[in-house]
């Protein structure tokens, strides 16, 4: 951004495109207003879709909603009629709860949506698209417009004397187009991954139910024999600490719930601590890290696998390290249905954690040890894809953050 005598222009510009980008109030380029309020008894089984905040927030992620609410053609149409209902380009924001979220609507598919929880912008003087983009930029500053202690909420009063910068028309509708040239690739990536993370879900669904076998050059594998997890390895209980021996860096790195993020680890929230720690309390590579003791009970069964890079941490007392030969193996058995099953089975009735006994008495079927690595293998492949993608996914949008950054004032 390069501030002229005279007002301020965007450091990166489209060729041929000259001169300062003006303010103007939300309440001057749209008509925010809402729907007409639909009761319960208004819902029907089939018939027109009815969104509130939620469907809202998965829409603008190109998640297709699954528990859609619905009224009738009639009432629909009764709507449209006397107060009119969304159009191409038009834009709705969620304005309680989650506060912020846009969709500008991109064909003619009927729907309505819940009144209070949505602001609807109508009769955009600028470039839908180009609005879209602003709002979703400059989402921290509507957050605080917002009223309440307890639940905030947007109103559309303070909502209408935003100022933002705008500049030709012309000028919106390159950049709204190129933009969207960057999201429809975001989003090939992202249905890539989620169509890679379906797959892993149904193939291992498929192999731990032995559904789906591998081979042993074109002969069948043996038996699968059951076994407890304490037969064929050990579990190890985390360190303890107190907020004494906890230090900003250059302590020991202790592992923690916040550490596993979707079966990998992540070092994004991190705690050192400057202490004596017994050997037992050091992770080593191949072991399994499992979230056993927490707050939320979601959490409860949460693992990833210890990498050579990650010897020398230590792990904290509400986590367990499960150790065995056969890890690489069990590293996806843990994240399996069978495993989570067992863990909301043994989780205490008031306490949530998963004991070391109880944990040892998790049975399994485990086929052999050839039969386990080619199951790994497999596994890993799918893993590293998913891996990969997610890579790409992350580069592209720090790269679209720097131009969101460039592109606007």
């Amino acid at each position: 951004m390069r501030q002229f005598e005279n007002g301020l222009v965007p450091s990166l510009r489209f060729p041929g495109f000259v001169g300062e980008w003006k303010g103007k109030s939300i309440g001057t380029i749209a008509e925010l207003t809402s729907s007409k309020r639909v009761y319960l008894s208004d819902y029907v089984e089939k018939g027109i879709p009815f969104y509130r905040g939620k469907e809202i927030t998965e829409l603008r992620q190109d998640i297709e909603p699954t528990e859609i609410l619905y009224i009738s053609e009639e009432a629909y149409y009764g709507y449209k009629e006397s107060f009119g209902v969304p159009q191409l380009d038009d834009i709705l924001m969620t304005a309680v709860g989650t506060l912020g979220n846009v969709l500008r609507i991109k064909n003619e598919s009927p729907f309505y949506f819940k009144d209070g929880n949505l602001i609807w912008f109508r009769k955009i003087s600028e470039s839908s698209r180009f609005l879209e983009i602003l709002l979703e930029l400059k989402k921290k500053d509507i957050e605080k417009t917002s009223i309440g202690s307890t639940q905030r909420a947007l109103t559309m009063v303070e909502l209408r004397k935003l100022v933002f910068k705008f500049p030709f028309i012309e000028e919106q509708e390159k950049i709204g187009t190129f933009l969207s040239v960057v999201d429809d690739k975001l989003n090939l990536l992202r249905k890539k991954k989620s169509l890679l993370e379906q797959y892993k879900k149904a193939m291992m669904q498929k192999i731990f139910s032995q559904e789906v076998r591998f081979k042993d050059g074109g002969k069948d594998f043996g038996e699968w024999e059951e076994k407890t997890l304490g037969e064929i390895g050990k579990s190890f209980i985390g360190l303890t600490y107190s907020p004494d021996d906890v230090v900003e860096s250059n302590g020991t790195l202790v592992l923690r719930s916040s550490n596993i993020q979707d079966g990998v680890l992540s070092f994004k929230d991190n705690v050192f601590v400057t202490m004596e720690i017994s050997e037992k309390n050091f992770v080593k590579e191949n072991d399994i890290l499992i979230c056993a003791r927490n707050g939320s009970r979601d959490l409860i069964g949460k693992s990833a696998l210890i990498k050579k890079e990650n010897e020398g941490a230590a792990f904290g007392a509400f986590m367990t390290i499960y150790r065995s030969e056969f890890n690489d193996f069990l590293f996806h058995l843990f994240k399996s249905p069978i495993f989570l099953k067992q863990v909301n089975e043994h989780l205490g009735a008031t306490i949530n954690q998963i004991t070391t006994k109880s944990l040892n008495g998790f049975v399994f079927p485990f086929p052999t040890k050839k039969e386990q690595t080619k199951i790994a293998q497999f596994l890993t492949a799918l893993d590293d894809k998913i891996a990969h993608v997610s890579t790409q996914i992350e580069k592209m949008e720090t790269w679209k953050k720097g131009l969101l950054a460039d592109m606007f004032v």
